[in-house]
């Protein structure tokens, strides 16, 4: 799922948000939901509001080749 689709929503260019790619899918990881429990871990997409949205860069996984 590329990052720019709509599918994912605003955790494609959120700071907080971790792209983590498998063999067979794509998950987006809110790193917030470490320290806030109003965050889920795994966001149902696509996230379209969100309290903790930072206007940024998603980081990669390291298994993730793009």
């Amino acid at each position: 799922m590329p990052e720019s689709s709509p599918e994912v929503g605003l955790c494609a260019h959120c700071a907080h948000a971790a792209r983590v790619a498998t063999p067979r899918s794509t998950f987006w990881l809110c790193r917030l939901a470490a320290s806030d429990a109003r965050f889920e871990r795994y966001p149902r997409l696509p996230v379209r509001e969100c309290p903790g949205h930072l206007e940024g860069e998603p980081e990669r996984s390291a298994r993730d080749p793009a």
